[in-house]
């Protein structure tokens, strides 16, 4: 092997997916957060997601994946867009795990039908109003990817969203 190519699993075992489902629910936006089972962060809230695996084809295979396993939600990879790119030094504790996750979102309507479980790594799932997602709640720097949403929601030029 050259000093210029990379092992096949070198890329799934650096990168990490992360959702942020957005509902209306009342009038107002609010996000599918997960609370945390496990270290680190047990009992703050996340977005549903995780380490990008070897069988997964893509960062989109990989958040559909998640998102199922943490909520029991089925996304397909067409609802999803792509929000941000984080990647900040030491933006994860734990030893070996992914340096960049990319965050998707998406707009859950109403009728879906699918009441949200919690299940893998989350002690329980709720749809979280949007302006009441602080940082000092939110695991890891997720409350980055919600600052996102929340200026992306503000340019609405339909004034529904804020």
């Amino acid at each position: 092997m050259s000093t210029f190519e990379i092992p096949d699993d070198h890329v799934a075992r650096r990168i990490a997916v992360d959702v942020a489902m957005i509902r209306m629910l009342r009038g107002q936006p609010h996000v599918g957060l997960i609370r945390r089972k496990n270290e680190p962060h047990v009992g703050k809230l996340a977005l549903p997601g995780g380490r990008q695996k070897p069988e997964d084809r893509d960062a989109l295979d990989a958040a559909c994946r998640e998102v199922k396993e943490e909520t029991g939600v089925e996304v397909d990879r067409k609802e999803l867009d792509l929000l941000e790119f984080l990647d900040a030094s030491g933006r994860d504790p734990r030893p070996g795990v992914p340096h960049v996750s990319v965050v998707f979102w998406a707009i859950i309507n109403d009728e879906r039908g699918e009441a949200p479980q919690a299940g893998d790594d989350a002690d329980s799932f709720e749809w979280f109003p949007l302006r009441d997602a602080t940082e000092d709640i939110m695991a890891f720097d997720h409350f980055l990817a919600i600052a996102k949403i929340r200026q992306r929601l503000s340019l609405c030029c339909h004034g529904c969203c804020t």
